[in-house]
């Protein structure tokens, strides 16, 4: 598994390639994670972007097992998480 990760901020992108997820990418906000210290309202639209809780707003993966959305590997999007993997 080759996985990067970078972080500004609040947000945090993690990205790889994998032999049964694929290429992948998730993005997280940590605004957006589950504070249990906080509760209230807030934490159902949190569950509503996120179920996890985790922050996480795009997940994408090509392989047949992964987090979120199934993609293929010539969507745009894939094919320039590709390139930037090949660059690192």
């Amino acid at each position: 598994m080759v996985r990067h990760e970078f972080s500004q901020g609040s947000i945090r992108i993690a990205f790889g390639l994998d032999h049964i997820t694929g290429y992948f990418i998730s993005v997280y906000d940590e605004r957006l994670a589950i504070n249990k210290a906080e509760g209230g309202d807030f934490d159902e639209i949190r569950k509503g972007i996120s179920l996890s809780g985790d922050g996480a707003y795009l997940n994408a993966h090509t392989g047949p097992v992964g987090f979120g959305k199934q993609v293929t590997r010539g969507e745009e999007g894939m094919r320039l998480l590709r390139d930037l993997e090949c660059e690192i």
